[in-house]
């Protein structure tokens, strides 16, 4: 996805939301009859560990630089490759730089200037930012993104 964030990150206060997430619906009696109401169902000791776990497994690559109006899906291809991807977060240019960059002739398209991929382990992040910062984005000669270089860390 991209837009919007991450929200609280992955302390405490991301736990509370995801617990907060499992939801039933229920009916009650009289005027609410036939309305969804929500009904938080707490979680047990042993799946709250479980997410703890899995939280603590995975691994975030920072992209200082992105190619012109690369997109979340071409990094989701080209990061794929190394390992499983959970999420991806491009930060969009600011609005007084886009207003610019039209005003000079440039293109409506949206241009990302960082970014942050999550992957399930955390050693294939650490296996993506060694083996491709400083490399060419590559594809073939007459590629858009050829002459890139990747800035991971």
């Amino acid at each position: 996805f991209f837009g919007g964030g991450w929200g609280a990150g992955f302390g405490e206060g991301a736990l509370q939301g995801a617990l907060q997430c499992v939801r039933m619906f229920a009916e009650e009696d009289g005027a609410d009859k036939g309305k969804d109401t929500a009904v938080l169902k707490p979680l047990s000791k042993k799946r709250v560990e479980r997410f703890k776990k899995e939280q603590s497994r995975r691994g975030v690559v920072y992209l200082s630089r992105l190619p012109p109006f690369f997109k979340p899906n071409k990094i989701r291809s080209l990061l794929g490759e190394v390992g499983r991807i959970d999420r991806v977060y491009l930060r969009a240019e600011s609005e007084e730089e886009r207003a610019s960059r039209i005003r000079g002739g440039g293109s409506r398209r949206v241009n990302f200037r960082e970014g942050w991929v999550e992957f399930y382990d955390k050693r294939d992040a650490r296996r993506a930012a060694v083996l491709l910062n400083n490399k060419a984005v590559g594809g073939r000669k007459r590629n858009y993104y050829h002459d890139d270089l990747w800035s991971i860390k």
